[in-house]
């Protein structure tokens, strides 16, 4: 399989942006005269798993919904118009010997992906992977075996019709897939980078096992962290830094500016969003609740303890009405009505309930070492009005995503504008945080001479 896709990847090279396009907006439109076959086949796979006894978040992951697959054929057109990232000069120089030397953007080659119960993958990958020349193979689990070969089937026919090459993606689905990944990790010379998408404990076999370079989409423990009573002024007023609360200095933070990199902006800035305790328990619900089983879903909350009496008391009705349970260490069950005290898994991993666990904080400082030292340094936020905590927070916490006054179901391709991703990743070489084009492409310094010899 690895064989027959290097070779279509080969064949792959010469197409044109508007070739892409084209190819996949056919596979798009075939998609969308398939749907009922397509989501016939999930929900078969669905019932199957079902009645092994497998979780609602193994379900959850596995299920393809009439708003995912539309998402799903979006996400073609989107990228299929999307910039095409190949050939792009990404530098230019020449040398005093008058060599010119230019760094451009060239494909890959071939993308092994090795998954868990997430067929949706297959079609986001071969969108991402056919704009910027891949192929792709693919190794499934046999829990979403007809659902993966539906998606192949009809994804394959739809690109023939555009002139890519059958090959170009391979599907195999079994239930030795833990073993099928470990070859497809194996295949130096074939696959030129490996995807890993499945529970922690899938990945960190894989990795161990793996002879080619992997990016690994591992579980998120998201975190949001609530400050001191900094929220929204006083009607009519203008956004500004508030005063130190006790046994909190925002002297640091409110008067040193981080560079630009870290996208801060200066204290008192009135681009600031400001937030009031009722958007703050909006902002932790959704991020907890609107894609439950998603790893950029947020699992603690940690809250500054001069507001925690009042935000803990909105944050408690809105979960009641929403079922949502509430845990939290001593000083945060102390506050909240119904008293469940945090486990010492909570902090470490995400639990398979939809559980928000609190921690109460002394500082800003303090929420930054738990965030660094427990989560997972995907994707984080901090609910605040003022700009200079803000600022050091986005400096500090060391995540791939790092937000204010936003939810942290954010971190995704399609919402980050970039059409869609095959995944997450939480690793700091080669890729980060959501895995698009760009990521999926290396490369290439074009010397052009003119008789240089070397000295």
């Amino acid at each position: 399989m690895a064989e027959s896709a290097s070779a279509a990847h080969r064949q792959m090279l010469g197409f044109t942006s508007r070739t892409k396009r084209d190819i996949l907006y056919s596979i798009a439109d075939e998609l969308e005269s398939c749907r009922e076959e397509i989501l016939d086949a999930n929900k078969k796979d669905i019932s199957e798993s079902r009645s092994r006894g497998r979780s609602e978040a193994f379900l959850d992951r596995l299920s393809i919904t009439e708003h995912r697959f539309g998402n799903l054929v979006r996400a073609f057109r989107v990228i299929a118009d999307s910039k095409d990232p190949i050939g792009e000069q990404i530098s230019r120089w020449i040398r005093p010997n008058g060599l010119e030397i230019v760094r451009r953007r060239v494909p890959i080659g071939v993308i092994g992906i090795a998954l868990e119960s997430r067929p949706h993958v297959i079609a986001l990958a071969s969108a991402i992977c056919f704009k910027v020349n891949n192929a792709v193979v693919v190794v499934g689990d046999g829990e979403s075996s007809r659902t993966c070969k539906c998606l192949a089937r009809v994804i394959r026919n739809g690109g023939e019709r555009r002139g890519l090459p059958a090959d170009a993606l391979q599907v195999l689905c079994s239930d030795d897939n833990l073993l099928d990944g470990r070859i497809l990790t194996s295949l130096e010379g074939l696959v030129d980078v490996a995807i890993l998408r499945g529970d922690p404990a899938f990945v960190t076999d894989l990795t161990a096992h793996a002879r080619i370079p992997v990016l690994k989409h591992t579980g998120g423990l998201c975190h949001i962290y609530v400050d001191c009573d900094r929220m929204k002024p006083p009607a009519g007023g203008p956004p500004r830094v508030s005063a130190a609360a006790p046994g909190f200095s925002t002297a640091k933070a409110a008067l040193e500016i981080p560079s630009p990199e870290a996208g801060a902006l200066p204290a008192g800035d009135p681009q600031v969003n400001p937030v009031d305790i009722d958007s703050a328990v909006e902002i932790v619900m959704n991020s907890r609740c609107a894609e439950p089983y998603s790893c950029n879903s947020a699992n603690v909350v940690l809250v500054h303890k001069n507001i925690a009496s009042r935000f803990l008391m909105a944050l408690a009705v809105k979960a009641e009405a929403e079922n949502v349970e509430l845990h939290g260490d001593d000083r945060a069950v102390a506050l909240l009505p119904v008293k469940i005290l945090a486990d010492a898994d909570e902090w470490r991993n995400p639990r398979k309930e939809i559980v928000i666990t609190i921690g109460i904080v002394d500082s800003l400082e303090d929420a930054i070492e738990h965030i660094n030292k427990l989560g997972s340094h995907l994707s984080d936020t901090i609910l605040s009005s003022d700009i200079g905590a803000q600022n050091v927070f986005m400096r500090d916490v060391d995540s791939a995503a790092v937000y204010s006054n936003a939810s942290t179901n954010f971190t995704d391709g399609g919402e980050f504008g970039m059409g869609a991703e095959i995944g997450l990743s939480n690793d700091k070489l080669f890729a980060r945080g959501p895995i698009g084009l760009e990521d999926l492409t290396s490369t290439k310094y074009i010397v052009r001479g003119s008789g240089q010899t070397r000295v």
